[in-house]
């Protein structure tokens, strides 16, 4: 006499496993592209904050109400050309700095060009296919 199992057969195992598997791989691709995607938002919003707050200073510079602007000298020669070159108004921004006029730098290192409001930053983001520095080009992602 034959008797009738029940249970779960190796084919029917493996069909399951496989399934797992391909929802790991699109749940592990999804939290990777919004890992990405804060790490943009994170630097955009720095750098905008820091542009907001250069145009500012500039304003108060321009009419008299400061003499220097804040940060220091730019020795990075591809910031300063990224940035245009003009050594008068641009300054290196350190990380962890609090500068005059509410100017506070908490991540990265930057380079503001304060007549222009362009915005640099030292490490930038990879996309994958090239590093991003400037607030302009970051601006389309």
């Amino acid at each position: 006499m034959i008797k009738n199992e029940k249970g779960v057969t190796l084919v029917a195992l493996i069909i399951t496993i496989i399934v797992m598997i391909i929802l790991a791989s699109i749940t592990i691709a999804a939290s990777s592209n919004l890992n990405k995607e804060s790490q943009v938002k994170n630097l955009k919003t720095n750098m905008l904050l820091i542009q907001a707050k250069a145009e500012e200073i500039y304003n108060k510079k321009e009419y008299g109400e400061i003499e220097e602007l804040p940060g220091e000298e730019v020795t990075d020669s591809g910031a300063l050309s990224a940035l245009g070159g003009d050594k008068d108004n641009i300054r290196h921004l350190k990380k962890d700095t609090n500068y005059p006029e509410g100017l506070k730098v908490d991540s990265d290192e930057f380079y503001v060009n304060y007549k222009t409001g362009e915005v640099y930053s030292k490490t930038g983001f990879n996309d994958g296919n090239k590093t991003i520095h400037l607030l302009s080009e970051l601006k389309n992602y």
